[in-house]
């Protein structure tokens, strides 16, 4: 049995005996380049940070300095998934951007917008790369408005859930029969727990990929807990980082495989994290994403043979609400100094104001018993 945990998603299952060509997927991705001059999110200090008295001197950017361009691509990601027969057909939809978190209420506010294309709350998996080079002003969490992200920007939220929808249309325009094919593999050399300590590192890779029934590999989804922080706080233009430069590498992975069959394809791949609150990439600077990027990528080519096609096409989802205690915070792990730490063992600051005590969990079982699990998990979850 195969146990999978990503921050967005999570699996368990079986390989099974015999791929069938019962699903349809539609895959694409949208490059954007946002209108306003939105501030990067994820890190708060540094260059990123602007001065008080700026605050007050520009309009779409406020405690933060807006981006300084794009260094690479910087996108909206679509898997459609579906199968069954007209009246009666089950539907699946992964929305991954190349945000550093993806605001709980954007998925509903998704899911209105796209009610007419026949989506509901439930059909709609969502998740952010977590890179700290995305575009920020995403969200109203004070928390985050304050740390990373700076304050909401209504225009730019509207324009960026159009350009979600405009990706998904093109998925939709894309679907034809598919075989769904699931692997993992033990990545080495990529993260690091930057807290406990390098056992503490689930190293587990995964990948549910789409083959047209000509061969053609279309792309699908990969998961490692890694985050994106390969580029510094220093950095001012827009990126997908360590987890843009996995899509990026796994992409041309799958075009070499097509053209090996003397076929072609612009195969699209959506990372969706792990539990990567504590761990980091192993490479730093471009040079180093670009790295974490190709070593991914080699070490899936490596285990190709590993990849098994799910089972008879089927879609099933439910949703939770985990009940998580009261959140609070303790003020011995935002210090550095580990003296006065023994001091401050009793002093915790509640957070209730700004954080829920429970979350909505989303499990998705694809091919039935044989299949895989797929586990939804919202927020920064640690190896640990």
């Amino acid at each position: 049995m195969r146990f999978w945990i990503i921050a967005l998603v999570g699996f368990l299952g079986l390989a099974a005996p015999a791929a069938q060509a019962e699903w349809r997927t539609g895959i694409a991705a949208l490059d954007l380049e946002p209108p306003y001059a939105i501030p990067l999110g994820g890190f708060g200090y540094g260059p990123r940070r602007a001065w008080p008295h700026q605050w007050f001197t520009r309009k779409d950017s406020v405690m933060f300095n807006p981006h300084e361009g794009v260094l690479d691509r910087l996108r909206v990601k679509v898997m459609h998934l579906e199968t069954g027969e007209e009246g009666r057909i089950s539907k699946l939809l992964f929305v991954g951007m190349d945000v550093v978190a993806a605001p709980v209420e954007m998925r509903d506010a998704l899911a209105e917008r796209l009610a007419p294309l026949g989506y509901d709350r439930s059909s709609i998996i969502l998740s952010g790369t977590h890179t700290h080079s995305g575009p920020g002003a995403l969200t109203r969490n004070p928390i985050w408005v304050l740390g990373a992200t700076d304050v909401f920007h209504g225009k730019f939220y509207d324009w960026w859930l159009d350009q979600t929808v405009e990706a998904v249309k093109l998925a939709r325009s894309r679907i034809e029969p598919a075989e769904i094919f699931s692997s993992r593999f033990n990545a080495v050399g990529l993260q690091r727990n930057r807290r406990a300590g390098d056992h503490v590192v689930d190293r587990t890779a995964h990948a549910l990929l789409a083959r047209s029934a000509d061969g053609r590999w279309l792309g699908g989804m990969v998961n490692l807990p890694i985050h994106g922080i390969s580029l510094s706080e220093k950095n001012m233009r827009f990126s997908g980082d360590t987890p843009g430069a996995i899509e990026a590498h796994t992409e041309r992975l799958l075009a070499s495989r097509s053209r090996q069959i003397g076929l072609e394809s612009e195969p699209v791949i959506l990372f969706m994290n792990g539990a990567e609150g504590d761990v980091s990439p192993n490479g730093f600077g471009i040079d180093g994403m670009e790295r974490m990027g190709s070593g991914f990528a080699e070490q899936l080519d490596a285990t190709w043979s590993t990849l098994s096609p799910l089972g008879g096409a089927s879609i099933e989802v439910r949703d939770f609400e985990v009940k998580l205690g009261r959140p609070r915070i303790e003020a011995r792990n935002c210090l550095e100094f580990d003296w006065i730490k023994p001091w401050l063992k009793a002093v915790k600051l509640g957070v209730r104001f700004w954080f829920p005590d429970s979350a909505p969990l989303t499990q998705v079982r694809l091919g039935g018993r044989r299949g895989i699990t797929m586990m939804s998990w919202p927020g920064e979850p640690t190896s640990e």
